[in-house]
């Protein structure tokens, strides 16, 4: 009997020891020695924001299927929103249903018929999700790729910003190969390329980083140190920090469990992306925000240059609604962390920021350039009678004349990005002065097509 036992424990042990093993050989996959994108595989797969085979390889050189991606992204970037689908290519019961979902409502994955979530992602996919998850476009950055003509327009924008920054670049042979499939390698290098660094875990920190920084875990607290790149804010919980220098812009994607707050900062710009967060702003200095969501409360006690939002904002309990910019200095009042949304007493109805009455009746004409890919192009304006004018933002909806989107302030002499509009619906162009000063809102104007 004593035997028995003894052999039922070895054979225990043994399983154990198997077990560790076969994490530790996950932790450090067996066939990426010596190469090229190790550092990168390495930390995507410690993180598990990548995984390895059950045989203890990564597999660099194998391609990735456009589901494996959405499913990286989504984690890396804790994208927790959904939205209903019906690609006739997934169905609920496919494991990256709830992947699909989540893409969709992030905006990168585009409704349609099919999806062919299956098939291998292309570079060019790879670099519009990129690019739309993580803001990163560029209009004027000239690609000089070989075969720049195979890429398609509406990623244009997302690779110059890409290939500007140094996240990804082309073959010896001066091409890019848009079509081609990615590798689970290069996927690796441009992911963390582009996330650089990621805290994952709560804690206090205090490493200067000198590309962009994403913060995944709830509870991150950054005390004097500087950011060289773009800060993501994606966990769900709170976030603080003291003494930060933010060069490039914060985006707050999380929070929505929690609060945001900063003290004693700099930073160029902040842009919410995220539904009733709450953002602190003590003795932080903000050049620009930028709300792209709904119901945001900012507290803060020095002056905004600029606001502009996209959706209802709470300023220091003042109320604004979708499209109004405001460049006032607004004197806090209340402490807006707790209760609803103010609605009473303190809307902007007057006052230094009312746009200046022209004498000669202002006229705007506006122009649709289209481009190759069908319900794509861009908008210029002309003006007349409008003195000071220096800028103009669009905004438009889409073909489906529901979902809406606005585009600029550019200057009033370019054009906007593309925008996928087609001619039925009319738009809202809002005229700016140079110090971003509503001068007028043009409603209701058709654009006519060059």
């Amino acid at each position: 009997m004593q035997k028995r036992r003894t052999k039922v424990l070895v054979v225990a042990f043994v399983s154990l020891i198997m077990l560790l093993n076969s994490v530790l050989t996950f932790a450090e996959p067996t066939d990426i020695e010596g190469h090229w994108a190790k550092e990168y595989i390495l930390e995507l797969v410690e993180k598990e924001i990548v995984k390895g085979y059950s045989d203890g390889t990564f597999r660099p050189e194998n391609n990735i299927t456009r589901a494996e991606f959405y499913k990286i992204v989504n984690y890396m970037m804790k994208i927790r929103e959904e939205e209903n689908v019906e690609f006739k290519d997934v169905s609920s019961k496919d494991w990256f249903y709830l992947e699909v979902k989540k893409g969709v409502k992030a905006g990168y994955i585009e409704k349609g018929e099919a999806l062919k979530p299956n098939e291998p992602i292309t570079r060019e996919e790879v670099v519009k999700i990129i690019g739309i998850v993580f803001d990163i476009k560029n209009e004027d950055y000239k690609l000089n790729f070989k075969d720049y003509k195979e890429i398609d327009k509406s990623v244009e924008i997302y690779l110059k910003g890409m290939v500007e920054k140094g996240y990804i670049s082309g073959y010896s042979d001066g091409t890019f190969r848009a079509k081609k499939n990615i590798t689970r390698a290069e996927a690796a290098k441009i992911i963390m390329g582009v996330g650089n660094e990621i805290l994952d875990v709560k804690g206090e920190y205090s490493k200067d980083i000198k590309g962009n920084l994403v913060v995944s875990s709830s509870d991150v607290v950054l005390k004097n140190m500087t950011v060289e790149g773009n800060l993501y804010i994606v966990c769900e919980g709170s976030f603080k920090a003291s003494n930060l220098n933010v060069k490039g812009k914060v985006y707050i994607m999380g929070g929505e469990k929690g609060s945001i707050s900063f003290e004693k900062s700099t930073m160029g710009s902040i842009v919410v992306r995220k539904d009733e967060v709450k953002v602190n702003l003590q003795k932080t200095k903000v050049l620009e925000a930028e709300i792209l969501s709904q119901n945001v409360f900012i507290n803060s006690d020095l002056k905004i240059e600029k606001v502009f939002s996209r959706g209802r904002m709470i300023l220091n309990n003042m109320v604004f609604e979708k499209g109004e910019r405001l460049d006032k200095y607004f004197e806090k009042k209340d402490n807006i962390s707790g209760g609803g949304i103010s609605t009473g007493g303190s809307e902007n109805t007057g006052g230094e920021n009312n746009p200046t009455p022209p004498t000669v009746e202002p006229k705007i004409s506006a122009y649709f350039h289209k481009s190759q890919l069908e319900n794509f192009g861009r908008v210029s304006i002309d003006l007349e009678g409008l003195e000071g004018a220096k800028k103009y933002s669009v905004n438009f909806k889409y073909s489906d004349g529901k979902k809406e989107d606005t585009l600029g302030p550019v200057n009033t002499a370019a054009k906007t990005t593309e925008i996928y509009y087609n001619g039925e619906h009319p738009v809202n162009i809002t005229v700016y002065r140079d110090n971003g000063e509503v001068l007028h809102v043009f409603k209701n104007v058709y654009l006519n097509k060059k």
